[in-house]
């Protein structure tokens, strides 16, 4: 039997909205997956090979992405996300704790959860994940009237940030996998107008930092980093200055990039969820 033959999926209903998920693997232990940006949950399934004994994984795709219809009219709260995980682990009837696992921007969505509800957390691994520092540009857009003016006008025009990156790319100004993945992710108006749907619906999951930070160490839940040295996406400096702040935590850098969810780094998924 082929992998993708081992992955079932399903449908969860909450409010207005039907989140797609996958489940695989045969352990005791639950394991919840987000995926990165623009992705989906099959794409996690590499990268989890070596743990399918011991964990059962159960990937969701999250609002705006994949297959999961996202009909809220409202931004996503952290508190919402903390009933809809409540919800979904009875629809799955599953009573114990979890571990969590998050690529990218999934990052954002593990780490409100843990603050909303940390009592039901037991292990967090964030991969090359967002959520780590604060961005002063993406609270701009996301959290004010005049940002989210701007992002929308972004989504008409796009003219002045297409030429900035043109500039960009004859002076150098960003590594060109930076520019490109950028690029890629904006270059059709459908593409800009997912784009904000997708950053609108993590702004307000995310408390600051220092109150994440604060509940991981007093909740001793611990923390699994696992980061590529040649990220240009996520630098591994956001997660060298996260972990020194945490007391139960281990930061893993590979001589590798931003694309870290693949077979290679499965043995590398297991040997630290042993540790």
């Amino acid at each position: 039997m082929s992998g993708i033959e081992q992955i079932k999926a399903d449908v969860f209903q909450w409010k207005s909205s039907t989140l797609f998920y996958r489940t695989w693997g045969k352990g005791d232990k639950l394991m919840i997956a987000f995926h990165g940006y623009g992705l989906d949950g099959k794409t996690l399934y590499p990268i989890t090979q070596e743990i399918l004994e011991e964990y059962t994984v159960v990937a969701i795709d999250l609002p705006y992405q994949g297959r999961t219809r996202w009909r809220e009219t409202s931004t996503l709260t952290g508190h919402e996300l903390k009933t809809l995980i409540e919800q979904f682990l009875l629809h799955i009837q599953h009573k114990g704790k979890i571990t969590l696992l998050a690529y990218s921007i999934g990052g954002n969505y593990a780490l409100g959860l843990v603050h909303h509800c940390p009592e039901i957390v037991d292990k967090l691994v964030l991969i090359a994940a967002d959520g780590l520092k604060f961005k002063l540009p993406f609270w701009l857009i996301t959290r004010t009237w005049i940002g989210k003016a701007l992002f929308n006008g972004f989504v008409l025009f796009p003219q002045p940030i297409f030429f900035t990156i043109k500039l960009g790319r004859k002076i150098n100004l960003f590594p060109p996998r930076v520019l490109n993945f950028f690029y890629e992710s904006i270059a059709t108006k459908n593409k800009r107008a997912a784009l904000r749907m997708r950053w609108i619906s993590v702004s307000r999951i995310m408390p600051w930092q220092s109150k994440v930070i604060a509940t991981i160490n007093q909740s001793k839940i611990k923390v699994i980093l696992i980061f590529g040295r040649k990220d240009h996406v996520i630098p591994v400096e956001n997660a060298v200055r996260f972990s020194k702040k945490i007391d139960h935590c281990h930061l893993e850098i590979l001589e590798q990039g931003h694309q870290l969810m693949h077979r290679g780094n499965a043995k590398v998924l297991k040997s630290l969820l042993e540790g």
